[in-house]
């Protein structure tokens, strides 16, 4: 069950992405990328604003770094529309824009060094958390070891067409302490995307 948090970044994004529709000139990029910038901007949006409130991101020492890299994006099955390095860049482009003094988010690729645990411990990791976390993190260190660095993870599957409706991806994101994998925190977006192919 999503805590309020959660609930409440989903229902904005969807009446935001039910007010819009892709534009002539962005409905070739739509298409083939299967998402739209306003979208992205929203999810960064929603995120800086939560991760400013969680305890493991605001504690002193040096600035914390958010990693996330196309390969930390996984694709639950073949009805999913989404260009990786497109989505990710551009997520990472909107975070930086709204990021303050004491929060950077790199490219895990070309970040390395504040990774220490390989992709399948992470998986097997936030598994094994994901019954103590929540949309509002959670709340105090004892889930993971103190680190400066944290990996952003997303799942993206497609939602069931509804008749009268336009098709729809859900995103589940998860923010793991890069060092432990502990899940810190975690909520899911639902926005506009292609239509699946015939």
């Amino acid at each position: 069950m999503k805590s309020p948090l959660a609930a409440l970044g989903v229902a904005l994004l969807l009446s935001g992405c039910a007010a819009s529709s892709p534009r002539q000139e962005t409905a070739s990029a739509f298409t083939s990328q299967g998402f739209l910038e306003q979208d992205v901007g929203a999810i960064a949006n929603h995120m800086n604003e939560s991760f400013a409130g969680l305890p493991q991101l605001r504690s002193q020492g040096s600035a914390k770094q958010v990693l996330l890299s196309q390969n930390d994006i996984r694709l639950r099955d073949e009805q999913v529309t989404l260009d990786r390095p497109a989505f990710s860049r551009k997520l990472l482009t909107e975070l930086e824009r709204r990021s303050g003094p004491r929060l950077r988010y790199l490219d895990r690729l070309s970040a390395g060094r504040g990774i220490s645990l390989t992709d399948t411990e992470l998986a097997t990791r936030s598994r094994e958390s994901s019954g103590r976390s929540s949309g509002r993190g959670s709340g105090s260190s004892s889930h993971g070891t103190e680190t400066d660095a944290f990996r952003l993870t997303a799942e993206v599957s497609r939602l069931p067409t509804e008749e009268g409706k336009p098709a729809a991806q859900r995103f589940e994101f998860r923010l793991l302490n890069a060092t432990s994998g502990a899940a810190v925190w975690e909520t899911y977006y639902d926005i506009d995307a292609p239509s699946a192919a015939r």
